[in-house]
């Protein structure tokens, strides 16, 4: 059996995640990164589906900080989760957009059209 901190970095949050350089360092390791964050917006990039976490921090009292990630969504059965367009009548593992979320991913890498580094989703877990 392997320690856990083999196979997750906990060093890793949104704020570090957001550099071109951590997001592509990490998208050549296999660590797994847990990130916490609020759905902000599920869209498409290069006609991929995707969905983007939100994350931040006050800097100072007068400034706040916003962090991303977009996570694709191309696999089978997250279009039920994160559907392009709210559906009328949601099943319940339908996730609306201001969800805090706490996600295990694994970082695939940096896209330079919005500069956000690009992940996608190993498991993930509603916050209250």
């Amino acid at each position: 059996a392997g320690d856990l901190d083999d196979v997750v970095d906990f060093s890793v949050d949104l704020a570090v995640l957001s550099g071109r350089d951590s997001a592509l360092a990490l998208a050549g390791d296999s660590s797994i990164v847990i990130l916490d964050g609020v759905v902000s917006e599920v869209s498409t990039l290069q006609e991929i589906p995707v969905m983007r976490l939100l994350g931040g921090e006050w800097i100072g009292s007068r400034e706040v900080r916003a962090y991303t990630c977009l996570f694709f969504l191309d696999e089978p059965g997250w279009q039920r989760v994160f559907p392009l367009i709210p559906p009328d009548n949601p099943g319940s593992d339908y996730i609306p957009p201001g969800t805090r979320l706490l996600v295990a991913a694994l970082v695939e890498g940096w896209n330079e059209d919005t500069s956000e580094p690009i992940a996608r989703i190993i498991e993930y877990r509603v916050l209250k």
